[in-house]
């Protein structure tokens, strides 16, 4: 029985340090531009639940590097993790409102709420640079 968990606990902690060492190869890829690497690596530990790469997944998506970009996408990644207290997950999410990045995409299918908000945003200049043709746009 002894051997059992031994051996249980040893694999736990061999998959456990294969994945930090992939991880961290992700993020190697990643800072050096090799952006379709980090992709194989963060989208399966992201899957698996892992927060870091979800995060890290979240942030591929909201710039579209090695990926098409995907603010959705990006947030609900990053929702995700901000559940779980993860501070740059949060930020990111809360810039993301704050550029108006959602009142825009209701503005273009033709949510009056959502057409007001994103033009002043563009009029005050608040979070985007002030833009009066983007405004009335």
């Amino acid at each position: 029985m002894t051997t059992r968990i031994f051996s249980v606990a040893l694999f736990l902690a061999v998959v456990s340090v294969a994945a930090a060492d992939n991880f961290d190869a992700g993020i190697a890829a990643y800072e050096r531009g090799d952006y379709a690497i980090a992709l194989q690596v963060f989208r399966p530990l992201a899957e698996e639940g892992d927060a870091e790469a979800q995060y890290n997944l979240g942030v591929m998506y909201n710039r579209g590097e090695g990926i098409p970009q995907d603010f959705t996408k990006a947030v609900a990644l990053y929702r995700k993790v901000a559940v779980q207290g993860h501070v740059g997950a949060q930020s990111n999410l809360g810039k993301m409102y704050a550029e108006g990045k959602w009142f825009r995409k209701a503005a273009e299918q033709g949510k009056v709420f959502a057409q007001n908000n994103s033009g002043q945003l563009y009029i005050k200049g608040e979070s985007v640079p002030q833009n009066f043709g983007e405004a009335i746009t």
